[in-house]
């Protein structure tokens, strides 16, 4: 029997560039570690079964719920997963004609991830209004929020570019094709994950060249192609369908979501550590409140009775 050492070499280059490219070790090590801590509670816990759960989580996105942001944000699929379950956790937002500020909107994402840090959601606002007090809608909040918390290396060197761009002499017109091949340098040369660079060229020399940095992410954010690259929210073309097919009162929303997050928990056998408890009460609580201003209210006031337990 002959061996082709060159056909190894390939089936392994390819089997380390899919364990590379999916972060399979990332899920390994903390599947273990979670093992390991569940293991000191239960040392009769079933290591299969375990393990057969978490890789489910994985798949249903559902293994970023109550974990530290440094989980959250360690790799892109975290991040999809994340932005995909704080729509489906608060979409009933999009059928009140309500606004919020970013405190406001910071202390819903932090019902899912207490540590989220509040300059990411305030960069996202800043995508669509430089007044930090301004409100807005959820729906309008969702596209750049996920655009700027996946991309969020990107947008740091990105805007060192366009703000080097600007002529000399202090006006806002830049050079677009400076700014272009400039991320195009960036974007080849980069280990973070970058938006698709035509898209951004086909933007650039679609507008004009006095375009702000904040209107480029906005329409960025937007964009269809973009929004599909990676992302796992509905497009904007798509969002009125989807209001269209939510219940029609937020009894039944609230019953429906409680109804997931404890079937989440009840059907996987991590015994839940108290950061993500307390975060599952937090949000069965969210359901029933009137609106984001009441919720940042009987937040404040839950944590600091629950703090003379801790």
């Amino acid at each position: 029997m002959s061996f082709d050492s060159s056909e190894l070499i390939e089936s392994l280059s390819c089997e380390n560039n899919y364990i590379t490219r999916n972060h399979i070790m990332e899920y390994l090590n903390d599947s273990v570690e979670q093992l390991l801590e569940l293991k000191n509670i239960d040392p009769k816990i079933d290591v299969l079964e375990f393990f057969t759960e978490y890789f489910k989580t994985v798949l249903e996105g559902n293994h970023i719920l109550y974990r530290d942001f440094s989980f959250v944000s360690r790799t892109q699929y975290n991040r999809a997963c994340f932005v995909q379950k704080f729509f489906e956790l608060f979409c009933h937002l999009l059928t009140r004609d309500e606004r919020v500020n970013s405190l406001e909107m910071h202390s819903l994402v932090m019902l899912i991830c207490v540590n989220f840090p509040k300059n990411l959601v305030d960069k996202s606002f800043r995508i669509l209004s430089r007044d930090d007090n301004q409100k807005i809608c959820f729906k309008d909040f969702i596209y750049v929020f996920q655009f700027q918390f996946f991309y969020k290396e990107f947008i740091e060197e990105a805007k060192e570019i366009y703000e080097n761009s600007a002529n000399s002499d202090g006006d806002s017109i830049r050079d677009v094709k400076k700014i272009s091949d400039k991320i195009s340098i960036l974007i080849e040369k980069s280990k973070f994950e970058c938006p698709p660079v035509n898209l951004i060229i086909e933007i650039l020399n679609e507008k004009s060249s006095k375009l702000d940095f904040f209107e480029l992410l906005h329409e960025l954010a937007l964009n269809e192609k973009i929004i599909k690259h990676k992302g796992k929210l509905p497009c904007p073309n798509e969002m009125l369908d989807f209001e269209k097919n939510m219940p029609n009162n937020d009894k039944s929303t609230k019953e429906v979501k409680e109804q997931i997050l404890g079937d989440r928990l009840n059907l996987s056998n991590f015994k839940p550590n108290g950061l993500r408890q307390k975060s599952l009460t937090n949000i069965s609580n969210c359901m029933s409140k009137q609106s984001p201003v009441d919720q940042k209210k009987k937040r404040y006031s839950s944590d600091s009775s629950s703090d003379t337990d801790t």
